[in-house]
């Protein structure tokens, strides 16, 4: 075979039969009219594919045919293993019978779902119903435990508030030391006033921005003193603070001395209210915070 004609043979299968670079060397009659083996050149000639030849020849197809086949034939074994469709369905070995397959299995089970609506199958229905109830279980559960995170994120919020306005109140005290620090003070009474809202059963409320005291074992009542007077917060914290000697003393008269009694019911049979006893401690309380 003659090199100008093997060059041009392998120049058309990409296209490049005219080609300058091509026509340059087929120009040059000596190069062009040498001979070469011809069982080289066949075999060369053979083997270098154009890309219309790569496809439509049998031993490149049948090397990619399985690479391509194979994520099909995955998501098929998925499929039939979720959907419960068979052995006969996961060991067939060709692609396009599992297609075939498959697309009988699909209209098996549609059937299925269109007769058992039909005639009410009680086993599909329990099944169901088990599902629904399963899943309305978990939807409680997560519903009661948002409902819980959302308690307790406002009960945290509700404790900081009332330590807040609490400081805010201590720090507004005239307080017997000098030497110690205000802070070191506020730290102080406010400790030694917790711990005297435990001992005398009252809890510490905020109502709109004013702390008041209610009765622990019925938080609706006020907490009262021995005559069922409302104990204003201030009232409370200026007495814990002077029994403990914390509190300045001016002109020698020391603050009241009267205890807090332990709560009990302003509705108790026979007691007779004032209302404006109440009216002034309440108006004391804001006072005081504000």
């Amino acid at each position: 075979m003659k090199f100008g004609d093997f060059l041009n043979t392998l120049a058309k299968k990409v296209g490049k039969e005219n080609d300058p670079a091509l026509v340059a060397i087929l120009s040059n009659s000596e190069l062009a009219n040498r001979d070469i083996n011809d069982d080289f050149a066949n075999t060369l000639d053979t083997n270098l594919m154009s890309l219309d030849g790569a496809k439509n020849n049998p031993a490149l197809l049948n090397h990619f045919k399985p690479v391509i086949l194979a994520g099909i034939d995955n998501s098929f074994a998925a499929l039939g293993n979720k959907f419960e469709l068979g052995d006969d369905f996961l060991t067939e070995k060709s692609t396009y019978k599992k297609a075939e397959i498959l697309e009988s299995k699909i209209a098996a089970k549609l059937a299925a779902i269109e007769e058992s609506k039909s005639k009410g199958d009680p086993a599909k229905e329990a099944k169901l119903q088990e599902q629904l109830v399963d899943l309305q279980s978990k939807l409680g559960q997560l519903t009661d435990q948002k409902t819980a995170e959302l308690n307790q994120l406002k009960s945290q919020h509700e404790i900081q508030m009332n330590d807040m306005l609490v400081k805010f109140n201590l720090t507004g005290k005239k307080y017997a030391n000098k030497d110690l620090p205000m802070e070191t003070q506020t730290i102080i009474a406010k400790t030694l006033l917790d711990a005297k809202i435990k001992e005398s059963g009252a809890i510490l409320i905020n109502d709109g921005g004013v702390l008041k005291l209610k009765q622990a074992a019925n938080p609706t009542m006020d907490y009262v003193d021995a005559g069922f007077k409302p104990v204003s917060f201030n009232d409370f914290a200026d007495k814990v603070l002077a029994d403990n000697k914390l509190l300045e003393v001016s002109g020698g008269t020391p603050p009241p001395t009267q205890a807090p009694a332990a709560p009990r019911s302003i509705s108790a049979p026979g007691q007779q209210i004032n209302s404006s006893s109440f009216d002034a401690a309440l108006q004391a309380s804001q006072s005081d915070v504000k």
